[in-house]
């Protein structure tokens, strides 16, 4: 069963490893992984408080991506048109990244 969460821009998601704090989502048509420096973190200034540890660039003008779980490998996809998730794989959307279980 593959579960997904969709990030559109300026559209993030925080989590913690457990010691350091980091946001997934979506910035400049480019799925993001951010971490944070300070207490303050994402509420405060770029390369200060918080640092981008990750970013894949999209191929599409749409900024939406989604990750997740599929077939037991980790995915992320980017939205090539506003069909996006509910329409056909390489025209609709693409897979950017495949992470082997």
């Amino acid at each position: 069963m593959a579960q997904y969460v969709e990030y559109t821009t300026g559209n993030y998601v925080e989590y913690t490893d457990g010691v350091d704090t980091y946001r997934d989502g979506s910035r400049d048509l480019c799925f993001v992984t951010d971490k944070a420096l300070t207490p303050i973190a994402f509420a405060g200034t770029e390369d200060i408080d918080w640092v981008n540890v990750e970013s894949i660039e999209g191929t599409g003008t749409i900024g939406t991506f989604r990750d997740g779980a599929r077939d037991g490998d980790y995915v992320i996809d980017e939205a090539l048109t506003p069909t996006a998730w509910a329409g056909d794989e390489d025209t609709d959307w693409i897979n950017l990244q495949i992470i082997e279980s």
